[in-house]
């Protein structure tokens, strides 16, 4: 079943149940599972975060992803400082904010904000 949630992460985490499933695995998974689900993630961050599901999937990314893995999604959330307005104004917003600045360095979170 992990594999099928790997296979398919960026379309269930878009989806309205389907996002259960990779937040599940995020914070369920092996530690291989939950990195092959950061960088899923980050590589399609955009589209994630667009989606109102995927809030809580990058909400769960930035919760229980290892120390060395977090700074890979919070850059990725953080890029675009038009997707960080966006992502702030959903339902899991202020907190995926508040989450990937506090993961980033200091001088790429002062870049950010």
């Amino acid at each position: 079943l992990a594999e099928a949630v790997l296979q398919s992460a960026v379309e269930l985490s878009c989806h309205a149940f389907g996002n259960y499933a990779v937040q599940h695995l995020l914070e369920f998974g092996t530690a291989e599972q939950k990195y092959g689900l950061i960088r899923i993630i980050e590589r399609n961050m955009e589209r994630v975060a667009r989606s109102a599901p995927g809030g809580g999937v990058i909400a769960a990314a930035l919760s229980h992803a290892a120390a060395e893995d977090l700074v890979w999604i919070a850059r990725a959330a953080t890029q675009d400082p038009a997707l960080l307005a966006y992502l702030a104004h959903g339902r899991h917003g202020h907190v995926v904010v508040l989450q990937a600045l506090s993961a980033l360095p200091k001088q790429e979170r002062s870049r950010a904000c």
